[in-house]
């Protein structure tokens, strides 16, 4: 979808097709957004547990290190993104590894990422070979994880001081970026912002 020339860029909406009725959640993740909390805004669950298993833990400490974010459902599908950010996660990484990889550029980016409670319901009904392969979701975690460490940017040394958890965004919120970008644009992207 190509934005109008007259008008503001588009956000972008990433659901699963077994939603049903719960998309209607996604309006959280779309609020935040237009109300410049985050760039990206993740859907976790609302009781707020941690999406645990092996490929979860390895894109979870991926991002991590890479980024210092802490977050609690990496391989959650469910997203809206500035066009900003979509651009900055350009190129998606292909197979089962997209969700970590966009999170980790979005960051790289100097853009905002925020979870959201959503209290999605998934039908079932999504039979793709993501869903059923998870030995292959595993590999391509692990495989990513390599490719990434021998990737180096000067970001992924930042530490994880920043306030964190779900519904707080990191590193800042994304209005924070465009206060400082209206205070000095040649030095926007370049200051570590504080949340």
């Amino acid at each position: 979808m190509r934005d109008r020339p007259d008008g503001p860029p588009r956000h972008i909406l990433l659901l699963s097709p077994d939603l049903g009725d719960s998309a209607v959640e996604a309006t959280a993740l779309v609020e935040a957004v237009f109300a410049r909390q985050a760039d990206m805004a993740i859907a976790v669950p609302a009781t707020g547990r941690e999406y645990s298993g092996y490929g979860p833990g390895v894109a979870r400490r991926l991002i991590r290190r890479k980024t210092g974010w802490n977050c609690h459902y990496p391989l959650s599908y469910q997203r809206c993104l500035t066009r900003e950010a979509i651009d900055a996660a350009m190129p998606f990484s292909g197979r089962y590894v997209l969700e970590a990889s966009t999170t980790i550029n979005v960051l790289r980016a100097g853009l905002s990422v925020m979870e959201v409670p959503c209290n999605f319901a998934h039908s079932g009904a999504d039979r793709s070979l993501g869903s059923l392969n998870r030995p292959a979701r595993m590999f391509d975690a692990v495989r990513a994880t390599v490719s990434q460490l021998f990737h180096s940017d000067a970001r992924s040394k930042r530490r994880a001081d920043h306030e964190q958890g779900i519904g707080v965004p990191y590193p800042a919120p994304a209005s924070a970026r465009d206060e400082a970008e209206a205070s000095d644009p040649s030095d926007a992207r370049r200051t570590e912002m504080v949340g």
